[in-house]
């Protein structure tokens, strides 16, 4: 069986607002050309906190112009992957569009290292689907000059639970 895994428009978007007000991060994936007011995402878009966004180091993407909802195209894997965005503390409404005009598609995405967010999202050939759900991100420092003691492992084989980004993972497999 190979995984195929589509995600075609990601949108994030704070629910609870900082005193500073925050914009949504709008992102197309794929190899055509992006959408106005959306940041287009390549395979080659590895993370980087100075550019803010991008693939996990060890994503084995592959990126088309054609089948997507839109002019950007669409992203797929034969292993799960993961996309990171940096955003301060807070909660956020993830809103992502699945499909492809060629094939049919089975998704699930968890955020913050496991945390279920969809499970097996399926989408028939030609056909676009738009899920959304809220994603908690914090850190270990507490306002002022406190912080959060954590564990060993959350120190290491977990610190994408505690880390200053969101973190997707994208996963399954059909036939």
């Amino acid at each position: 069986m190979k995984a195929k895994f589509i995600c075609l428009c990601l949108s994030l978007a704070a629910s609870v607002l900082s005193v500073a007000a925050q914009s949504a991060m709008r992102f197309d994936f794929g190899a055509g050309s992006g959408t106005p007011g959306r940041t287009l995402v390549r395979p080659t878009d590895v993370y980087d906190k100075e550019k803010g966004y991008g693939f996990e180091p060890g994503a084995n993407v592959a990126c088309s112009a054609n089948g997507g909802k839109t002019g950007a195209g669409f992203c797929s894997s034969d292993k799960p992957f993961y996309f990171s965005a940096a955003v301060p503390e807070g909660n956020y409404k993830v809103t992502i569009t699945f499909g492809d005009k060629t094939a049919a598609s089975t998704t699930t995405v968890k955020a913050e290292l496991r945390r279920l967010m969809l499970e097996k999202v399926e989408t028939r050939k030609g056909r676009f689907t738009t899920e959304s759900f809220i994603v908690n991100i914090r850190t270990p420092k507490i306002a002022g000059d406190g912080e959060v003691k954590l564990k060993d492992r959350e120190k290491t084989t977990e610190l994408w639970a505690w880390d200053e980004k969101l973190t997707l993972e994208f996963d399954n497999t059909h036939p």
